[in-house]
């Protein structure tokens, strides 16, 4: 027999890709192909009401949902969620971490399907800006990220949009998967989401990728 769980995953990576794609390529949520500018150009960088919520929101809508429960805080010890200069596999740690911390899913499909993000305090227009852009509201004054990010960068955003090739650093959101439930038996996998649509899978979403569905006799 197949690898239920195997299958399950294959489908939910590929949803997750294909509706982020959705988002970007559809004015009717984003402008300008940038997760952190909505429709109607205002920026979301946690000052305007629905700022946290709007990504989930917005990817809900897209998907099959049983339940919506997209959530504008949430603390959660070991989260990774907001890093510059992400490499692969950091993701998953954090979504551990999250689902020991018996993290209330925000999305569950109608496959039983769950999605969260580690950290909804954090909105894709705060601190992607260029990292080539020295601004006090995002950067040190000798341009590299203070410890603590504030969540507002307006002047700093606002001139990487005159830069295009430079206005998303390698700054992303951690969203997790979970394909049985919370802490029900797998693991989540980690996913880094770009402001610009991109999307790094963690180690196991890589592992597990490589697998075929079909058993080995």
């Amino acid at each position: 027999m197949p690898d239920k769980n195997l299958m399950k995953f294959k489908k939910a990576d590929n949803q997750l890709y294909n509706k982020i794609d959705e988002l970007l390529t559809s004015e009717k949520y984003y402008k300008n192909g940038d997760l952190g500018i909505k429709y109607d150009g205002t920026m979301l960088d946690g000052s305007h009401t629905g700022d946290y919520t709007y990504f989930c929101e917005t990817l809900a809508e897209l998907f099959s949902t049983k339940s919506v429960n997209c959530l504008s805080q949430r603390i959660v010890n070991g989260w990774n969620g907001y890093v510059d200069g992400i490499n692969d596999g950091s993701h998953d740690p954090s979504c551990k971490a999250a689902q020991q911390a018996n993290v209330t899913p925000e999305i569950i499909t109608s496959d039983g399907i769950f999605f969260y993000r580690v950290n909804p305090m954090l909105a894709f227009g705060a601190g992607q800006c260029s990292v080539n852009q020295v601004s006090g509201s995002c950067y040190n004054i000798d341009g590299s990220l203070p410890s603590s990010p504030k969540p507002w960068c307006n002047d700093c955003r606002n001139s990487a949009r005159k830069f295009p090739a430079e206005a998303f650093t390698n700054t992303y959101i951690t969203i997790c998967v979970d394909i049985d439930g919370i802490n029900q038996g797998e693991d989540p996998f980690g996913y880094g989401i770009r402001g610009n649509g991109k999307i790094i899978r963690g180690a196991r979403a890589e592992e597990w990728l490589e697998k075929s569905t079909v058993p080995e006799n």
